[in-house]
């Protein structure tokens, strides 16, 4: 719905696009062409011309920009520099960044704000970023930004308030505010924040966070870390203060960890070693940092201080402590309130504290204190059913090195994501995997019905994934298409695009001639051949009456997750004249949900 919302958006502004005069580096704001900044003097031009940060509108990074106002024409500001709230009153007042703006991997450093105890909120490079504003791919560093403690209210090293989406992005230095505060992003506010970190000293007063303030109404994280410190009076997270809204707005994390630690003053509350509290939902995490309450200060956990969401296969390992007078110290949590937690761990010896749940006489099921050198062992978390990753094949999850703790996939210094290098030629996806560090392997040629000679179809690793840097990925081009559907000539499957596309002939003959990787953007909703088209108990579809030969080849992480539709699977439904043979599935995903009927992983009804 995101995409499409944000198509419209841009054909609404794309006459503003061309409209605006003196563009930089001669580009035209669009996609193919976006403005380019090479300089400081670019910079300024962008960051006090609202025209380049309307929606649809792309600018791209091309050089470091050191904002140190040491410097001739630098300065510290007072407010944002892009995005910028324009008054003190409630609420944001001003032009809110809307397009897409590309660091490029390049950096912003030294970037000082300093309110000068004037209540201006909205503080960071990007004061207020809407729905259909995106920032990738850039570093701000040596951040230092000081919020009133009044009341300076959504603060972040690199925005302050997210309703759109923040991809492979870092903030390093110091960052202060009163509510909302966080080291990257103050508020995620129904935005998307992947792929990145932060290692900042924050200070606020509630809703503080080592990467995020509060994740709020729906927000989503992922595959984000946060080191450095965290201090203030309430709602205090290694990773995130504040997760969801009481169940009213949830947020949701997921495969996060922080080191952070977390400082109370005295009387404080709700601290947590990844979220201060947890009404959302929070899976496949962990905290290893410190969290320390002053005099009489409650609700202390390794993971949350308090939980009312739940959460799911998670770890905490940080030691926590209170001062005179302090209660409810929890392993995993301080306090929860009707929440579930399930195969989660926290280390008995680090942590300082025996009990899991810091309010329950007798842990949950679902909470279990270990030594030290059993949370450092596969096994104990294998037991548990926690997924770990496959670097031979880029199948995700978590891993652990001997005398480690678990980390997650992308945190192993050996491995490399996997990009989506399908519908390119050849030369230019050994390009573009060797820019990611890794290995390129073998050009081979295979027969596929849908892709065109000479363009790739797949690879042999799963894109989306991390593989080690000395693995060879294969990469698999189309030699044309020989076959005719018939019995003796059939239709040759090589990839994705193949599969999809025997639903438009499912009387037709079809036989593999490679595996079949799935990368981590493909999720189905219904069958991939021969759904179910209705929502009703019986059939309403074609069923598959072709012969579908596998050919001793494998289809992997196929990726299943409906709600509605019945007769799911590879196959919705296999009629009497279908045939399917010598195929292999693997590492498979299936969610089915509600009452449905006739749900497998190869085949819905035969």
């Amino acid at each position: 719905m995101r995409s499409g919302f944000l198509f419209s958006i841009i054909a609404m502004f794309c006459s503003s696009v061309w409209a605006i005069s003196g563009n930089l580096g001669n580009g035209n704001g669009s996609r193919a062409n976006p403005y380019l900044i090479e300089d400081f003097a670019d910079f300024q031009k962008f960051a006090s011309t609202s025209s380049y940060w309307l929606s649809g509108v792309h600018t791209k990074l091309m050089c470091n920009v050191d904002l140190n106002p040491a410097l001739s024409g630098r300065k510290t500001y007072t407010t944002a520099v892009i995005g910028r709230d324009t008054s003190t009153s409630y609420g944001f007042q001003g032009t809110a960044f809307a397009g897409i703006f590309d660091g490029n991997g390049y950096v912003i450093s030294n970037l000082t704000i300093d309110t000068m105890g004037v209540n201006n909120s909205f503080l960071g490079l990007f004061g207020w970023a809407n729905s259909s504003g995106e920032i990738k791919n850039l570093g701000v560093e040596n951040v230092n930004i000081i919020g009133s403690t009044n009341s300076s209210n959504y603060v972040g090293g690199l925005c302050g308030d997210n309703l759109g989406f923040i991809k492979n992005c870092y903030a390093t230095g110091s960052v202060s505010g009163t509510l909302q505060v966080g080291g990257l992003c103050g508020r995620n506010n129904e935005g998307f924040i992947d792929n990145c970190y932060a290692n900042c000293m924050v200070t606020g007063t509630m809703d503080v966070g080592g990467l995020c303030g509060w994740n709020y109404n729906l927000g989503f994280i992922e595959d984000c870390y946060a080191a450095g410190s965290v201090s203030g009076y309430s709602y205090l997270g290694g990773l995130c203060g504040r997760n969801g809204d009481g169940g009213i707005a949830p947020g949701f994390i997921k495969t996060c960890g922080a080191s952070a630690d977390v400082v109370g003053r005295d009387g404080s509350s709700f601290l947590g070693g990844l979220c201060g509290i947890n009404s959302g939902s929070i899976s496949d995490c962990y905290s290893i940092g410190a969290i320390k309450g002053g005099r009489n200060s409650t609700k202390l956990g390794g993971l949350c201080g308090v939980d009312i969401g739940g959460f799911h296969k998670c770890y905490a390992a940080g030691s926590i402590s209170g001062g005179s007078g302090s209660y409810y110290l929890g392993g995993l949590c301080g306090e929860i309130n009707g929440s579930y937690i399930t195969d989660s761990f926290w280390d008995i010896q680090t942590s300082g504290v025996t009990k899991g749940i810091g309010n329950q006489t007798v842990d949950p099921e679902g909470v279990t204190g270990k030594t030290t050198a059993q949370m450092q062992i596969q096994s104990t978390f294998i037991d548990a059913g926690w997924e770990f990753a496959n670097f031979q094949k880029g199948l995700r999850g978590w891993y652990v090195f001997e005398g480690s703790y678990p980390q997650f996939d992308w945190q192993n210094p050996h491995a490399r994501y996997v990009p989506d290098v399908s519908n390119r030629v050849l030369s230019e996806a050994q390009i573009a995997l060797a820019e990611y560090g890794l290995t390129v392997g073998d050009g081979v040629y295979v027969k596929s019905w849908k892709t065109p000679v000479g363009i790739v179809a797949g690879i042999s690793v799963h894109a989306g994934g991390y593989v080690d840097i000395t693995v060879p990925v294969d990469i698999f081009v189309s030699s044309g298409n020989s076959g005719d559907g018939s019995q003796a000539n059939p239709y040759e499957v090589a990839c994705k695009t193949d599969l999809d596309a025997i639903n438009s002939r499912l009387s037709s003959c079809y036989i593999m001639t490679a595996d079949i990787y799935l990368g981590y953007n493909t999720h189905y909703s219904a069958a991939i051949i021969a759904p179910d088209l209705g929502l009703g108990s019986n059939y309403e579809g074609t069923p598959f009456s072709g012969f579908f030969d596998g050919n001793s080849h494998i289809i992997s992480n196929l990726t299943m997750s409906s709600t509605d539709v019945s007769y799911s699977g590879l196959f919705g439904y296999v009629g009497p004249n279908g045939t399917v043979a010598n195929l292999g599935i693997k590492n498979s995903n299936a969610r089915i949900y509600n009452y449905q009927s006739f749900a497998a992983v190869l085949c819905g009804k035969n």
